[in-house]
């Protein structure tokens, strides 16, 4: 049994609507929609195009196509759902048809045609009367019915505050809604009445699709004012996904109202202006205001100057905003703003389980549903935490097709940067979570993407070196170039594979960090083992016999003769001696062993000195893709980051190439079968590793082309195409930490160490790879290479 720590929490559907940007009328039915929905103001809406259009990017950087957009979208806000204005409108996104449905079911409630998945406000209504709208409040609460009398007003307030359906058929909501929250209305006519409403702090259905939910905000915006044009589809798409990442600190102002509300944006500037609480930021919040990709840089300058300018408090102009399909810098995604995240309950527990079953977990799920209907109607999201035992708790975001982690008796288990996400509902009360070990778990996750995988027979070597010392951690006793130097030459020079007892305690006596320790640590972890070596009376061919062997009759290992133990002169006759075993008995240091167990070790120390990471590998396997390429890596690793609200980053995956002391270690080879993996797995760190303290000319040379080639730009993931980190004796053998290491080590790696420290520290693998290639390959940081190269780099994309 090992143990595992399981948190789980409930938020209802997340769906992710598909349109054409200059579908309004689709656009207006999803307001619509999302007003019935529970949490619907947190549902994205994802813009779709044949071509990118020119307005797209007023900068003019932005090279991405429009199939790069429409996934940049999803893989940002990870819906659990695909809604389609459209069929056919999903067919590029890669995901499962049974997780794609159209938007005129969604609300559905006929028994033929009922929607599967999401949970609307019907029951979220009754329960908020219940709990908290039907008693008399001292202070009177602010939610309203809110309507336009024409239609420019309907979309504004459609798009601010929410809409509901004008027919027979879905006329329950509004009236549930006046049901619990009273008659009061109040009428859009222009900016007056917008303004009003802001001051008056009122609450429009859309934001009642929040209640009984928490909402976390995970990215701490400024206050802002969003001027767009309600005439343009795209620009109220993009204020309401803006609203996703600001929640209630941001305000849409239509540019026809401008005039009217300069007051009200001017006191809203002035009020925005106040110190800082955050403990992480210093001196004084100010308002933003931004403007919508229809309003051209100009044209904004002249707004603002004309309707906002004021001198009482400062504020900032804006003419970009951030862009929902970008790919953050090494995949991990932590630093880019992200949407708030919804919790209706949350547990956490710690578990015994079993590798190799199922466990059988029930999130806190809503009790106030008192019908039934649909399949699917909340999302259960768990994250799996594991330090120290085998157990796997590391799942490849795959939010398209997810075939791994794959239980038989939950349907789907959708593997994202939330954690796992299952489908939840009155009658699907369990969740079945399949439990692994690490290195089971990422052969699983390769056989799940077509790639087979076996375990080589240098990965062999490795594992039993790790298991010998019972995990990584004690592995610090080979951290010594000396001591796998004499391991190595026992095994390599003496057909006995064995060393004097005395020469070797002595040996290590001569180490002087802790020798008795190391012995001990040595002999217990049966790197070594204790016998007798005696020569044979008859041909002289001395035999090496462990302690069970040792008898009265002996029989030599040449000559096979049998010959009396020497009990009348022992002393002279008989030498003990230690043997090395196992898989330190193989030549070249263990078949290379040493070097990937070393870097396996340093990895696995790094990711634990920081809070929330954790790392899931695998010794030495050889893979073999669909098109029958095989390719060997000496070790594959998952590193996955979590912050402070259980956020988590997509995995890095890490290879492994490892070396030991030749003076031309890595070969042309080695470069393009690494290269072949980062070809297969873009984004992927790729690791040359090695004992020997310093590279050959000829290595820097490939391995800095090959870091160059890392540096560009997967045009399909929008990841790097590889980060190449390249460690030497001085990273895989020291005792203590990298950056005790790097400090003592010289001046280069001490200037090496400030610079990474200003951006984050070691711990990341990004950094990580930007050092090393710096010291070791000559190359300057990522960054001043980038912004010599920024030019070319989008003359490149915009050719392709």
């Amino acid at each position: 049994m090992q143990s595992l720590q399981v948190k789980s929490r409930v938020r209802p559907v997340r769906f992710g609507f598909l349109v054409r940007y200059s579908d309004q009328e689709s656009i207006d039915e999803i307001f619509r929609v999302n007003t019935c929905l529970w949490g619907g103001m947190f549902n994205p809406i994802i813009p779709v195009f044949d071509e990118v259009p020119i307005w797209w990017d007023k900068a003019g950087w932005d090279t991405k196509s429009a199939k790069e957009i429409l996934n940049g979208y999803i893989d940002y806000f990870e819906p659990d759902v695909l809604v389609e204005c459209e069929p056919g409108l999903g067919a590029n996104t890669g995901y499962d048809s049974s997780r794609i449905i159209k938007l005129n079911n969604l609300l559905e409630r006929n028994s033929d045609n009922i929607c599967m998945f999401g949970q609307d406000m019907f029951d979220v209504y009754r329960e908020l009367f219940e709990t908290e709208y039907k008693f008399q409040q001292r202070f009177p609460h602010s939610v309203t019915m809110i309507k336009a009398v024409d239609e420019l007003s309907k979309r504004v307030t459609a798009c601010l505050f929410g809409a509901f359906h004008e027919n027979e058929v879905l006329e329950y909501f509004p009236q549930a809604f006046k049901k619990v929250f009273g008659d009061a209305e109040v009428t859009v006519d222009g900016g007056e009445a917008l303004a009003k409403i802001y001051t008056d702090q009122l609450i429009g259905p859309l934001r009642i699709t929040n209640g009984l939910l928490e909402v976390q905000e995970l990215s701490f915006q400024d206050p802002a004012i969003f001027v767009f044009d309600a005439t343009k589809p795209h620009d109220l798409i993009d204020f309401w996904n803006l609203r996703v990442l600001h929640n209630s600190g941001i305000v849409g102002v239509p540019v026809q109202w401008l005039e009217e509300m300069g007051d009200f944006c001017k006191q809203f500037i002035i009020e925005s202006h106040k110190p800082r609480t955050n403990n992480l930021l210093n001196g004084f919040i100010r308002a933003r205001i931004m403007f919508a990709r229809s309003i051209s840089e100009d044209q904004g300058v002249q707004l603002f100057r004309k309707y906002l300018l004021q001198t009482k408090a400062p504020s900032a102009q804006q003419h970009w905003y951030p862009s929902f399909e970008q790919h953050s810098t090494g995949g991990a995604g932590l630093m880019t703003p992200k949407p708030a995240m919804l919790s209706f309950g949350s547990k956490s527990r710690d578990v015994a389980c079993t590798t190799g079953t199922d466990l059988t977990v029930e999130p806190s799920l809503p009790s106030f549903v008192k019908g039934g209907g649909r399949s699917y109607q909340w999302a259960s999201v768990f994250n799996l935490e594991s330090y120290y035992d085998d157990v796997n708790a590391i799942y490849p975001v795959n939010l398209r097709r997810p075939s791994f982690p794959k239980s038989n008796l939950t349907q789907y288990l959708i593997p994202t940067t939330e954690g796992l996400v299952a489908f939840s509902s009155p009658f699907r009360r369990e969740v079945h979570l399949p439990i692994h070990k690490r290195a089971e778990a990422i052969g699983l996750w390769l056989e799940s993407e077509n790639i087979q995988s076996v375990q080589s027979d240098a990965g062999r070597a490795t594992n039993q070196i790790i298991e010998s010392f019972e995990g990584v951690y004690s592995l610090w006793t080979l951290a010594n170039i000396s001591v796998l130097k004499m391991l190595d030459s026992i095994a390599s020079n003496s057909s006995a594979r064995t060393i004097n007892a005395q020469a070797f305690k002595s040996r290590l006596d001569s180490y002087k960090r802790k020798p008795d320790k190391l012995f001990e640590l040595l002999v217990n972890h049966g790197v070594v083992e204790l016998g007798a070596q005696i020569k044979c009376k008859e041909c002289g061919h001395p035999t090496w016999y462990d302690l069970k062997q040792l008898d009265n009759v002996l029989q030599c290992e040449l000559c096979r003769t049998e010959y009396q133990f020497p009990i009348h002169n022992p002393k002279r006759e008989v030498t003990w001696a230690y043997r090395v075993i196992g898989p330190f008995a193989l030549p070249n240091f263990a078949k290379g062993g040493y070097a990937a167990a070393l870097s396996i070790r340093f990895f696995t120390v790094m990711t634990e000195l920081v809070t929330g990471m954790q790392i899931s590998w695998s010794a030495g396997r050889e893979l073999t893709y669909p098109d029958n390429r095989k390719i060997e890596a000496d070790y594959i690793m998952l590193i996955q980051r979590k912050t402070e609200f259980d956020r988590v980053s997509a995995p890095l995956l890490l290879f492994g190439e490892s070396k030991t002391l030749a003076a031309e270690a890595f070969v042309q080879k080695d470069i393009d079968n690494m290269k072949a993996l980062a070809k297969r797995h873009p984004g992927a760190a790729l690791v040359f590793s090695c004992l020997k303290s310093s590279l050959s000319d000829n290595e820097v040379a490939m391995l800095r082309k090959l870091a160059l080639w890392g540096r560009e730009t997967d045009p399909q993931s929008g990841n790097l195409n590889a980060m190449v980190v390249v460690l030497t004796g001085l990273e895989i053998l020291q005792r203590g930490v990298l950056t005790m290491t790097w400090n003592e080590a010289s001046d280069k790696h001490r200037t090496a160490l400030e610079y990474a420290n200003k951006n984050g520290g070691l711990h990341g693998v990004f950094n990580l790879a930007d050092a090393t290639q710096h010291l070791y390959l000559g190359l300057d940081y990522y960054q001043n290479w980038y912004e010599d190269h920024i030019e070319e780099y989008a003359a490149a994309r915009k050719a392709e």
